[in-house]
């Protein structure tokens, strides 16, 4: 048997605001994947994910490949800083079971302010506990405010390999 891996580490800066937004989007979808009842969401949540149907967390899973598992598989950590409080620092880690996709979403919709001042990028590498071909590599993820970008190092080995 063979173990899986999907991990990133990466921090950006953002707006108080856009962080608290982030916090109750993560923790929504912890409690949503563990079978716990999240707290209502506040109306600035709502806004960027508006529901559908009588699933007031409809859109919100909707950011996830298995919406009935809106796993995302980092921690978030957040902090002022002493030479600028209206801004956060952020840490976004995980080590076993990321969803890149989903992360890179959520700070898309959660961050459109400071998404306007710079993207914010990130890699991330999956990794096998044996020796299988192919369950190696990693990728990159873009996050802009209109578009997310992203890549594999498995399609630049190809486009390398092609010369």
């Amino acid at each position: 048997m063979a173990e899986f891996r999907t991990q990133a580490s990466f921090a950006f800066r953002c707006s108080n605001a856009e962080m608290a937004l982030l916090e109750e989007a993560f923790l929504a979808a912890a409690n949503l994947a563990y079978g716990c009842a999240p707290d209502p969401p506040s109306p600035e949540l709502l806004a960027i994910f508006p529901p559908t149907g009588d699933d007031v967390w409809s859109r919100l899973r909707g950011v996830f490949a298995d919406p009935a598992f809106p796993i995302l598989g980092v921690d978030l950590e957040g902090s002022n800083t002493l030479h600028d409080p209206t801004r956060c620092a952020v840490n976004v880690y995980g080590t076993t079971d990321v969803d890149p996709g989903a992360v890179a979403l959520l700070i898309q919709r959660c961050c459109p302010e400071s998404l306007e001042q710079a993207p914010v990028g990130f890699g991330y590498c999956w990794s096998c506990s044996k020796p299988r071909v192919g369950a190696f590599g990693g990728g990159w993820w873009v996050i802009h405010p209109d578009r997310i970008d992203s890549g594999t190092t498995g399609e630049a080995l190809a486009a390398a390999l092609r010369g």
